[in-house]
């Protein structure tokens, strides 16, 4: 079992297996191991996909005309 995600590589695979457990009953070992892929896959996408964050269109000073 994964405790962390530390590259793309692995959030690729960590996203595969979790798709492969979505019909998981809960309180089984699968479901279980949905739930912590669940919560490894948001702590990997809030550091390296943060939403809100300003593109570099956004970030440029406006044209004036």
């Amino acid at each position: 079992m994964m405790t962390q995600i530390s590259n793309e590589a692995e959030y690729r695979a960590a996203l595969a297996r979790a798709s492969s457990l979505m019909d998981a009953e809960k309180d089984t070992p699968e479901g279980e191991e949905l739930d912590k892929l669940g919560d490894l896959l948001v702590a990997y996408e809030d550091a390296h996909y943060p939403m809100g964050a300003a593109s570099r269109r956004d970030q440029q000073e406006p044209v004036t005309v």
